[in-house]
């Protein structure tokens, strides 16, 4: 105990130093004085003091976990994969940690990137298939608005922008009407909302859960055209055939991100560009600040949009939409890509947890790796998308939406 006082009072000058002193003050409080109670200690010490390393959260979540310490464990566990979402020791702790509490469905949800970055052993792989995928099972409602809107950090400019989108939407299929015949569909060839088919129930159970009244579901077979949203009585989407071709997880996921869409209001993000976006804004803002957007465009088109929209807006929205511009009026300049880029990363981490599997995610971004710069070393583990979804695969806030979603037993 001695040596271990010794090591406690040296203090290092460089991180490195302070890790690998708590690691082994812990060490020999541990294996040479038997006292496990001290070596915890030791190492929350270090944490304190700045040693704030992976390695020392890892060993500290491996101590409380041999004391049953189950809910401190996971907790410094998903400190470090929330900066780190790449290390497969801390994802296999993880997984083992749940296991040992008896929580076999969060187990298999840690031991899946293992599987994702092709270092699963045969224990990951028991994990895994000891439990059934659950894609689209999520509870009536338990993803309306208010939840989805905690799966981000939105400004407040961003919030202004998208209240006036949501508002705008059941005008906008005046402005775009919804183009059908390109994708050779008609109204008729609508999958019926009671229909018997595969997809619509899916569908449905989203629809559900997002608290959506009303859309419309197709089918198309144009090649290389994926998943569309048209406007219209109700937002519809243009849905490829090949979609049938793939598991219940992919056809979840390939549905969750445009739904997440429609439930926030947000679909036009799919079918303008932020530059578009931008401009729409202004011309709804105009109804309630006539000089709004002076310089984004030609003053005749957004006087004329302006127009069209007010002749869109039907009588019973006229009060929330100029109650949403004149917030969006006084609201600071909205970023619009970055806004956009928000709002199809709350629609990712819907669908992830909704689909129940990992595996979907890593197809959709693969897909969006261009050949060329695949042959540049780009590759899946290192591109944004895939990285901000596994920090937030297994973080304390998707592993509660998950248990207030029924994918998890409530603790």
């Amino acid at each position: 105990r001695a040596y271990a006082d010794a090591l406690r009072k040296y203090r290092a000058e460089d991180e490195l130093g302070r890790v690998n002193t708590s690691l082994e003050v812990a060490r020999v409080l541990s294996d040479h004085c038997r006292d496990e109670h001290a070596a915890i200690e030791a190492l929350r010490g270090g944490l304190e003091e700045g040693a704030g390393n992976a390695d020392v959260r890892r060993e500290l979540a491996a101590r409380l976990r041999a004391r049953g310490e189950h809910a401190e464990a996971i907790e410094q566990l998903q400190t470090v994969l929330a900066q780190e979402p790449l290390r497969e020791e801390i994802w296999r702790e993880l997984a083992i940690t749940y296991q040992a509490e008896g929580r076999a469905r969060e187990a298999r949800i840690a031991s899946l990137p293992l599987r994702q970055m092709g270092v699963n052993d045969e224990n990951d792989d028991a994990r895994i298939s000891a439990v059934e995928p659950w894609p689209a099972r999520v509870r009536p409602r338990s993803l309306r608005g208010s939840i989805l809107d905690q799966l981000g950090t939105p400004r407040a400019e961003d919030a202004a922008a998208g209240a006036l989108l949501a508002a705008l939407s059941p005008a906008l299929a005046k402005l775009y009407p919804p183009d059908l015949q390109s994708y050779g569909l008609a109204t008729r060839d609508r999958l019926p909302t009671e229909a018997n088919h595969p997809l619509r129930e899916i569908a449905n159970h989203l629809a559900a859960a997002l608290e959506i009244r009303s859309f419309d579901l197709f089918l198309h077979r144009v090649r290389n055209r994926g998943i569309t949203i048209e406007f219209g009585a109700h937002p519809a989407m243009l849905v490829p055939a090949t979609i049938m071709e793939k598991d219940p997880q992919t056809q979840t996921f390939m549905l969750a991100q445009p739904m997440t869409q429609i439930a926030r209001g947000y679909h036009a993000i799919d079918k303008l560009t932020p530059r578009e976006l931008d401009v729409l804004l202004a011309s709804a803002a105009r109804i309630v600040k006539p000089d709004f957007g002076s310089g984004l465009t030609s003053e005749e088109f957004l006087n004329e949009q302006t127009r069209r929209l007010q002749r869109a807006i039907a009588r019973r929205d006229r009060k929330l939409v100029r109650d949403a511009a004149l917030a969006y009026s006084r609201a600071k300049r909205v970023k619009f890509d970055r806004w956009v880029h928000a709002a199809q990363r709350t629609a990712i981490r819907a669908a992830v947890l909704v689909c129940d599997d990992l595996e979907p995610l890593v197809q959709d971004v693969r897909s969006r790796i261009a050949p060329e710069r695949e042959a540049e070393g780009e590759t899946v583990d290192g591109h944004p998308t895939y990285i901000d979804a596994l920090k937030f695969w297994a973080s304390p806030p998707a592993m509660f939406l998950r248990e207030h979603m029924g994918l998890i037993t409530s603790r």
